[in-house]
């Protein structure tokens, strides 16, 4: 025999309010994804995206800095080679001048002490050059908290540390340049090399035969200097690409983890809005009813 359950008018009431409340809950998280343009607002919404979003997010910071770094370090880098390609003009203009000092058939003393003047004074730029700096600091003084590499007199009084940048996922690069190895040391230093070719244009032009095979080896020093710079230059300017198009891609999947679909969002909360009247009509029919209604 099939039993007959009870339905009491209490029931009916908690039912319809429910039904009424589930309603509003839905509307509410619809109004929610629209105003927000996301469909992941909370960790409840889905754990697991909110999980992945997470994710993504840490993984945008992470590339978002190591462009940022890579951007530093090609500041670094460009300041860099600049200078050196600055020096490398300098520097063939004093071989030009020596290579006039030591035609002595051809050249007074009076031509030769004007060449020398020129050469001081190329010697001075080949040093403010060296002295070329970033946001306060020298880029080929290392790591050194001074304002310069380079005195005045062609000593070095940088250090030898090295300027890094971490611009990927274990990969640093140096940014600067090392001003001893670039400039040379001792006698073989560039402006020590210009600095006799000055005193020997005006005094003793015999030596400067000697001096400008000591000037062509500076010279390919300044060369490989130029070429390591623009080498690291081109590397650091690859990786901030790569590291700006890892954020687009990341980017990409996050939006596609939390970005709401309007037009479909919008379907639902019509939809959700009729079934809000709906249940409102149903629960006005209901609960308006009393004792008396069960008396007559």
């Amino acid at each position: 025999m099939t039993g007959i359950s009870r339905v009491t008018y209490h029931q009916l009431g908690i039912s319809s309010l429910r039904g009424v409340q589930g309603n509003l809950d839905r509307i509410s998280n619809l109004q929610t994804q629209l105003s927000t343009g996301r469909s992941v607002n909370r960790p409840s919404d889905s754990p697991s995206g909110t999980s992945a979003a997470m994710s993504f997010r840490s993984d945008i910071k992470a590339n978002t800095q190591y462009a940022r770094n890579a951007n530093d370090g090609i500041a670094w880098l460009g300041n860099a080679d600049q200078a050196l390609q600055s020096s490398l003009s300098i520097t063939n203009r004093v071989r030009d001048l020596a290579v006039q000092a030591a035609s002595t058939g051809s050249q007074g003393q009076t031509a030769r002490d004007a060449i020398a003047t020129e050469v001081r004074q190329l010697r001075e730029s080949l040093i403010e050059t060296a002295n070329t700096t970033y946001i306060g600091r020298p880029v080929f003084g290392g790591t050194t908290a001074g304002a310069k590499a380079y005195e005045k007199n062609g000593s070095y009084v940088g250090d030898t540390g090295q300027v890094l940048r971490t611009v990927a996922n274990g990969v640093q690069v140096r940014v600067d340049g090392s001003g001893p190895e670039i400039f040379g040391t001792g006698d073989e230093q560039l402006f020590t090399i210009v600095n006799d070719i000055a005193d020997h244009a005006s005094g003793d032009p015999a030596a400067l035969q000697d001096d400008l095979t000591r000037l062509d080896k500076a010279l390919t020093n300044l060369r490989k200097g130029a070429a390591d710079i623009g080498a690291r230059y081109n590397r650091v300017e690859s990786l901030k690409q790569g590291a700006d198009d890892r954020k687009l891609t990341l980017n990409k999947g996050l939006n596609e983890i939390e970005s709401v679909d309007i037009a479909e969002a919008t379907v639902q909360l019509q939809l959700q809005q009729v079934a809000y009247q709906a249940a409102l009509g149903t629960a006005s029919k209901v609960l308006q009813l009393s004792l008396t209604d069960f008396l007559r």
